[in-house]
């Protein structure tokens, strides 16, 4: 039996210990797909989620900001971006800055929102990414859209009075003029922003409350 030349076993032997240490298992049935390095049999890396690379991720940003009624911070952005375990934080903010360094995102310094250029780019590729993926950020981003509309619709503000104590403003719109606006005295500059952080966690609440009280009222015999 021939023997094979010494610089083809020599290739075989090395060939044979590379794969050895670049060991890795993909689970096609499962949202994990993990890649494994090894050395001195330590994980070295692991990777979960169905986004592999930086043009993944900055598809779902583009995605993702397509379906938001206003600018957001980053914190927000990232919350919402995140939804793929696949995703680092370092990978995404550098996936952001690019889009700003190529005209797909604007920035005042403090929110992001896209450009025209973004919009059209983002919609050409959305389709590109994983169903399940987007179908998580669909959900994310509507709850995140909810939230923004429901925020631009409620109004708060405090002002002092030049006879002492705070004159608070609530007012709850439904996006075309104002459902009810009240104004109401607070003796302490605490009070007032009590009364504003609780109209604005239950402004629906209050609206309704009030118009129910108002409508009892004129139907009871007794006030009449």
């Amino acid at each position: 039996m021939n023997r094979l030349p010494f610089f083809h076993r020599k290739a075989m032997t090395e060939t044979a210990r590379h794969l050895a240490t670049q060991k890795s298992y993909t689970q096609r049935n499962s949202c994990i797909i993990i890649d494994k390095k090894e050395k001195d049999g330590i994980n070295m890396d692991e990777r979960l989620g169905f986004i592999r690379d930086k043009l993944d991720i900055k598809i779902l940003i583009l995605f993702i900001l397509r379906r938001l009624p206003e600018p957001v911070t980053m914190e927000t952005l990232s919350d919402l971006t995140l939804c793929d375990e696949g995703i680092s934080y370092f990978d995404f903010a550098e996936c952001v800055t690019e889009l700003v360094e190529t005209a797909h995102l604007q920035t005042d310094g403090h929110t992001y929102t896209l450009t025209e250029k973004g919009v059209q780019n983002g919609e050409i590729t959305e389709n590109s990414l994983p169903f399940s993926v987007r179908v998580k950020a669909e959900h994310s981003a509507a709850d995140m859209r909810f939230r923004l509309n429901r925020k631009s619709m409620i109004s708060t503000s405090h002002a002092i009075r030049r006879k002492g104590g705070y004159s608070v403003h609530l007012s709850l719109s439904d996006g075309v003029s104002d459902l009810v606006s009240m104004e109401l005295y607070a003796s302490t500059e605490q009070q007032a922003r009590t009364l504003e952080k609780g109209f604005a966690q239950n402004a629906e609440s209050v609206y309704n409350r009030l118009i129910q009280m108002l409508l009892d009222s004129s139907n009871d015999p007794v006030q009449k």
